[in-house]
């Protein structure tokens, strides 16, 4: 699942998506990068992911702020 696009749509029709942000981290070498997506709404923290992508953070993030 693209969650992270659910979750943009659902700001988006609420008229909220200014609210959303995120704040997107990476470590380690380019070939065993690891990324970490924290999602806010209002500036409070509803989700945060790692994965070896920034959109696989991204989407187990707003998996979980979906929750």
């Amino acid at each position: 699942q693209h969650w992270a696009m659910i979750l943009h749509n659902e700001m988006q029709r609420q008229g909220r998506l200014r609210s959303l942000t995120w704040d997107d981290s990476v470590y380690g070498p380019t070939h065993q990068a690891t990324w970490t997506s924290i999602v806010q709404i209002d500036e409070i923290e509803y989700g945060r992911g790692t994965s070896s992508t920034r959109q696989g953070a991204r989407d187990e993030a707003a998996r979980l702020a979906l929750q």
